[in-house]
């Protein structure tokens, strides 16, 4: 059997990619689009187990733990429902971290499943200007929150940012086309004037920080086209200067610490699979909501599941992040800590455990790392421009190829 995924494999890998920010909470149907992509994904990656399950990553382990103790204690929640269905998700969420972390090590694989991520965020802010879908999530004292599909705006905002970066990285990075990075400026200034509507604060200063580009005329324009759309766009204006001014951070400054003080409390095995949850409404009630989250992701797996499954998580999202930095220096350039970044960033701000594009970022993260060379045609072009993307030679003593650097394809 080929040791490159054949072309099912890719063809299913891409449209789970390009359904991750296509999300519709209030749907007919009774799966989320990228649930039946993941479920596709699965299902076809059985037919190639050499490729898609070979040995996971080690991070891989630490995230089954979170996974395990996070199902074990479904004995002690009151919310069953709500429970199970996260176990799904979570058991779900899990195998296709294991089968993207290794497709994606393919670095025309990668690039392709990053276009398509990118095109589908493209698509969704065309259709905002056209008002097919926008709609308002929120209406409060400062401003209206514009979103899509009746997506969370948070949520809405990173998916775009995300897109964003991948377009960054692939049409400015050293071994991007560069009849390419004309169009990719535009595509730039489509995804953020589309995210300043959404009022989303955590998003648009995780973006700034993280726009990185190889050329600093680059960077420059994407930050200064960011500020410049954020200061028109009047719910992102009237937010970001009540929080400057009033330090309202939409009771974060309040869940925080209540969080804080319910992990003390149970350090060992938390509260609880959404126990944690409705805990948390009594400390900061809100009348119009039956339960709170505590819009931090560390925060929330520990009070969760406690030491036992929260430091596993984040165990496994550090060597992500260690995973991204040593990738930076092999053909994906910067573009896999600055995507990495910007979702670790963003759950400081918003827990999000169970979306699906976090999982896929780190994966990324993961596989980019040790990357493998197809010689397609991306990789060909790649080997010609950059002398830092080279093919890996065998080490005498013990045949392990240097981190970053590309493995050959076997026969």
């Amino acid at each position: 059997m080929s040791a490159v995924p054949n072309a099912a494999v890719r063809f299913a890998l891409y449209l789970y990619a390009f359904s991750l920010p296509i999300e519709i909470p209030e749907r007919t149907i009774p799966l989320e689009v990228h649930s039946a992509t993941a479920a596709l994904l699965l299902l076809v990656a059985l037919f190639q187990p050499r490729v898609t399950f070979k040995a996971p990553p080690a991070a891989f382990w630490f995230y089954s733990a979170y996974v395990v103790v996070f199902v074990s204690l479904g004995t002690v929640t009151d919310h069953l429902g709500d429970w199970l269905r996260d176990s799904v998700l979570f058991v779900q969420l899990l195998l296709v971290f294991w089968v993207t972390a290794n497709l994606m090590r393919y670095v025309e694989v990668a690039r392709v499943a990053l276009w398509s991520v990118a095109a589908a965020c493209c698509l969704l802010a065309v259709t905002q200007f056209l008002g097919l879908t926008a709609t308002v999530a929120e209406v409060g004292d400062v401003a209206a929150r514009v979103t899509a599909l009746g997506q969370n705006p948070n949520t809405f905002a990173h998916n775009l940012s995300i897109g964003l970066l991948a377009i960054v990285g692939l049409t400015f990075g050293s071994n991007a086309y560069p009849k390419l990075r004309l169009p990719g400026l535009a595509l730039c200034g489509l995804l953020g004037l589309t995210i300043m509507p959404t009022g989303a604060r955590g998003a648009l200063l995780a973006l700034m920080m993280q726009t990185r580009a190889r050329n600093a005329v680059v960077a420059a324009l994407v930050l200064v086209g960011l500020a410049a759309a954020a200061y028109r766009a009047d719910g992102m204006r009237n937010r970001l200067l009540v929080a400057a001014d009033s330090s309202d951070l939409a009771l974060r400054e309040q869940l925080f610490p209540a969080a804080w003080e319910m992990f003390l409390e149970k350090p060992i095995l938390g509260w609880g699979p959404w126990n944690n949850r409705y805990e948390l409404q009594t400390h900061v009630p809100r009348i119009e909501l039956p339960y709170r989250e505590t819009h931090n992701v560390a925060l929330e797996v520990l009070t969760e599941t406690g030491l036992v499954g929260g430091a596993p998580f984040l165990i496994a999202m550090i060597m992500s992040l260690y995973a991204a930095w040593v990738a930076r220096k092999g053909p994906h350039g910067a573009m896999p800590v600055a995507m990495t970044l910007l979702v670790v960033s963003s759950r400081m701000a918003t827990a999000g455990v169970g979306t699906k594009m976090h999982w896929f970022v780190l994966a990324f993260a993961i596989a980019a790392a040790r990357p493998i060379a197809t010689h397609g045609a991306f990789d060909r072009l790649a080997a010609a421009r950059s002398s830092r993307v080279r093919l890996s030679r065998r080490n005498d003593d013990g045949g392990i190829a240097p981190a970053g650097t590309m493995e050959p394809v076997r026969p």
